[in-house]
C-alpha cells in the first residue's frame, strides 16, 4: 500500500467522504479520489450521486459494489498513462447516458487528479468546448487536475470528435 493510499483511507475514515470530491457541474457530474468504504459511498448517495465511473485498474471493494442504489461502471486506465480514444468514447458515453437520465455521476481514479480530470475534460470537449477551455474549466474547479502530457490525448480526442462527430447519446 502506498502512502497516498493510506492517506486516502484515513481521510475517508475521518471525514466520511472521498478525497478531492468536487462537483464539476452542480448535481450532474463530480470527481473524486478512490472510494474506500461504505461511509464514503453513503456520503455520495447523500449528495445525490447515483452512478460511479471507476478509472483505476483495481475495482472497488465488493462491499461498496453491492449497493444497488448506485450504477457502477469500471473502465480501467493505468495510472499516469494516456487514455485511448476508446477510453474517452466509453467514458463520455457513460457520463452522457447518466446525465440524460438525470443520474448525477461521479468520476474517480486513485487521487482524483490525472485520470479523473482528463475524463472530465473529455466530457466538456464532447459538450462543445475546446481542449484549452475544458482544461481551464476543470483546473478552475479542481486545481492540480490533468497532467500536462494528458492534454496531448485530449487533443487527439478533440480531433476524433472533429472528424467523427461527438458521442452524445442524448
Amino acid at each position: 500500500m502506498l502512502i497516498g493510499d493510506i492517506y486516502r483511507k484515513l481521510y475517508g475514515l475521518i471525514f466520511s467522504r472521498p478525497t478531492n470530491f468536487k462537483w464539476l457541474k452542480d448535481n450532474q457530474i463530480a470527481g473524486s479520489g478512490f472510494i474506500n468504504s461504505d461511509k464514503e459511498l453513503s456520503f455520495l448517495i447523500n449528495n445525490k450521486i447515483s452512478a460511479v465511473l471507476t478509472l483505476t485498474t483495481s475495482s472497488l471493494d465488493p462491499e461498496v459494489l453491492s449497493n444497488n442504489s448506485v450504477q457502477f461502471k469500471h473502465i480501467p486506465i493505468i495510472d499516469h498513462s494516456l487514455p485511448s480514444i476508446e477510453h474517452f468514447i466509453e467514458s463520455v458515453s457513460f457520463i452522457n447516458n447518466c446525465v440524460s437520465f438525470n443520474k448525477p455521476v461521479l468520476v474517480h481514479c486513485r487521487a482524483g487528479i490525472g485520470r479523473t480530470g482528463t475524463i472530465l475534460a473529455a466530457f466538456l470537449i464532447n459538450s462543445g468546448m475546446t481542449v484549452d477551455e475544458s482544461v481551464h474549466e476543470v483546473r478552475k474547479q479542481r486545481p492540480g487536475s490533468i497532467e500536462n502530457r494528458q492534454i496531448n490525448s485530449l487533443h487527439d480526442y478533440f480531433d476524433h470528435i472533429k472528424n467523427n462527430g461527438s458521442n452524445n447519446e442524448n
